[in-house]
């Protein structure tokens, strides 16, 4: 019998992009977060390991065990990476430089939050990606710096986020896609935006739905309105 993509054993290749997307409004217990409408696709990951806090309580009535109740209320997500540009980097860590200083405080403070996705590839063409849709930098400092030698060394940047679940509607802490699942949907189609509401799955790859994208070479994606607008701009002066 002929193995379908779906039943084959995918394993693990390599760790793809990475995905950034600063909050501008924060989300409440009636509506969701609002997101900067450019998404920072970065070729920077090294590795990312998603340690969740989930635990199983047992449920017991009449002397039997009536179920085991499960809950994951938070996520800690260590990347090592290569680095950040330092302008994307105070976005999410709320730094203000006054001519290219800052200071950090022992005063007590709110982080900064923001969408946190990754792409992961596999074999067959399997791609999977993980979107987290409220995280925050850990607060305790994490710096490491070390002497150059005559030989290049490599040196990586250690980061560890924080990720909770929304405030509003199922409480999402993270949405998950495969494309070994039976889906119309390509990785592309789901990381060109913020992926943490169920209501979205049925606009996700539509042409209306792009979104700029600023990847490692700063190069950002133009939607149709923009190219509409400076076609009917050209025709003008053609005129």
């Amino acid at each position: 019998m002929v193995q379908s993509n779906q039943d084959k054993d995918a394993y693990t290749l390599t760790l793809g992009d990475i995905f950034f997307v600063p909050m501008t409004t924060p989300g409440t217990s009636a509506t969701a977060p609002v997101y900067d409408k450019t998404v920072y696709r970065k070729t920077i990951g090294k590795k990312v390991e998603v340690k969740g806090n989930g635990k199983s309580t047992p449920l017991y009535a009449s002397g039997v065990l009536l179920a085991q109740v499960n809950q994951e209320t938070s996520e800690e997500i260590s990347m090592d990476h290569i680095g950040l540009p330092t302008v994307l980097l105070d976005k999410l860590t709320a730094v203000t430089a006054n001519n290219g200083v800052s200071f950090a405080t022992a005063d007590a403070t709110t982080p900064a939050e923001f969408a946190f996705g990754f792409i992961a590839k596999r074999s067959d063409g399997v791609d999977d990606a993980m979107w987290f849709p409220r995280c925050s930098v850990s607060s305790a400092t994490e710096l490491s710096y070390e002497t150059s030698e005559d030989e290049f060394k490599e040196q990586d940047v250690s980061m560890t986020i924080n990720a909770s679940g929304l405030l509003s509607g199922d409480h999402i802490i993270f949405s998950k896609y495969s494309s070994q699942r039976d889906t119309t949907l390509t990785v592309e189609d789901f990381m060109k935006q913020v992926v943490y509401d169920k209501g979205q799955i049925a606009t996700l790859g539509k042409p209306d739905e792009t979104v700029p994208t600023e990847n490692s070479s700063s190069e950002s994606t133009v939607t149709e309105s923009e190219a509409s607008a400076s076609d009917s701009e050209s025709s003008k002066s053609a005129e």
